[in-house]
């Protein structure tokens, strides 16, 4: 099997950046996979083009010769002993983002549930895209920070897929974050023909600020088994290698830098 493990980055390069690189290239070697990392090395232009170049390895055939790949966001920390492309993956697999539908049923800036039933429908009746509820009703949302593709993923979601520039059109009419390729790959998941798998939550377990308070909460997916941590909280470029060990290992309560 040849695995690739790939990254990019767009823009000027702060300390966490070489960080994810490092600690990638590591977890890549250890699990014998390769590893390609693309700093302001843009496939893409057009709508978007700073989220949109993480949907190169469709469309970038050079991509196409390996077995799987994984994308992962420069957020992305791996403490990772277990070897990712061993999961079950059928054709692509992202983790569900926990504690989303809970947030956004309350929340009232322009990402809510109300805008993500909108959205949803919208799909549904564009791309006959049957993007899941939970049991409350809720739109469920996989993040893609962490994605898995087999090589015929790949090939079949080039072919397929809506061309993103036509998806950017079509959701005009909803706020940014509905047009990035967060939503966009959330759509073509449940519109066929490739094969989508729920990929573990410990291969993407979310960190990020929640409320108004100071500090402000977190909210902490981590748990015993986590293998990637995705450090979604503001004021990254201020990471240093104390702030990103205690993220990746310590409790929230005990991190050195809870208050800064």
């Amino acid at each position: 099997m040849r695995n690739l493990i790939y990254q990019y980055w767009t823009g000027n390069v702060p300390y966490y950046i070489g960080k994810s690189v490092e600690m990638m290239r590591e977890y890549a070697k250890s699990i014998g996979a390769e590893y390609r990392v693309d700093i302001n090395d843009n496939f893409f232009s057009g709508s978007h083009a700073q989220y949109s170049q993480a949907l190169r390895p469709i469309h970038d055939t050079e991509f196409h010769k390996y077995d799987n790949v994984l994308f992962c966001d420069m957020d992305i920390f791996t403490k990772a002993t277990e070897n990712i492309f061993e999961e079950p993956n059928e054709g692509f697999s992202m983790a569900e983002e926990i504690g989303q539908t809970d947030l956004r049923e309350h929340a009232t800036g322009p990402i809510n549930g109300t805008q993500d039933k909108i959205w949803r429908q919208h799909m549904l009746e564009l791309y006959n895209a049957k993007v899941p509820l939970d049991e409350k009703g809720r739109v469920i949302t996989f993040n893609t920070g962490v994605v898995m593709y087999t090589q015929e993923a790949l090939a079949l979601a080039k072919d397929n897929w809506i061309d993103y520039e036509t998806y950017v059109k079509d959701c005009r009419r909803f706020f940014k974050f509905y047009q990035i390729d967060q939503n966009y790959l959330n759509a073509m998941a449940f519109m066929g023909p490739v094969k989508f798998t729920q990929l573990d939550g410990k291969w993407n377990s979310q960190l990020y600020y929640i409320g108004n308070k100071v500090p402000r909460d977190i909210l902490d997916n981590r748990t015993e088994e986590t293998q990637f941590v995705h450090c979604q909280l503001r004021g990254r470029d201020s990471l240093t290698d104390d702030k990103i060990y205690d993220i990746m290992y310590k409790d929230v309560d005990n991190w050195r830098h809870r208050n800064d």
